[in-house]
């Protein structure tokens, strides 16, 4: 499960507003040769996109543990950036957004982007586990005066036929 994690967190970015009420979780993904960052339309809205700040995983191994029981000399943050956005697509009622970025980004920044391929389909039968990773709001812990870390967190579900869905999750710092 650390494995499928760690290859996870490669393409995960965090998408944070640069009033810092917005945040949320960016997925890196090439399609049709377009560098994008998948989001939810609610994570960026009508925020301009010179206001939008991302920040990416840290190198290194993820250090997984909840707040307070990682020493802080362990702890690896990250601070949020600008990059340059080409493009932006947003549908509001399918609450989905993607930013088109540079396509050199994965040579400046610790990410790495999912090739989409046109024939791509969901496999089927549906599988019976999956895993997620994301920066959730309630996640967000205050250091000092206009200073917050932002812990990853991931997610594991499994779906069983005729049962209610489990789902577990585990916090890690980035």
């Amino acid at each position: 499960m650390e494995g499928i994690e760690e290859a996870l967190y490669g393409h995960t970015v965090g998408v944070v507003t640069d009033s810092g009420a917005g945040l949320g979780t960016a997925v890196a993904i090439r399609f049709r040769s377009h560098s994008m960052l998948l989001t939810a339309n609610h994570v960026i809205g009508t925020t301009p996109d010179e206001d939008l700040r991302f920040f990416f995983r840290p190198t290194g191994t993820v250090i997984r543990g909840e707040w307070g029981s990682i020493p802080p000399q362990a702890m690896r943050l990250e601070a949020s950036r600008p990059i340059q956005i080409f493009d932006r697509f947003q549908d509001a009622a399918a609450d989905l957004a993607a930013v088109v970025v540079s396509p050199i980004l994965d040579r400046q920044h610790n990410v790495r982007f999912q090739e989409l391929h046109d024939g791509l389909k969901l496999p089927r039968p549906v599988p019976s586990s999956v895993a997620a990773i994301g920066f959730p709001a309630d996640s967000r812990k205050d250091l000092a005066p206009n200073a917050s870390a932002i812990a990853a967190c991931t997610l594991w579900g499994n779906f069983e036929r005729g049962k209610p869905r489990r789902v577990g999750g585990m916090c890690a710092s980035m």
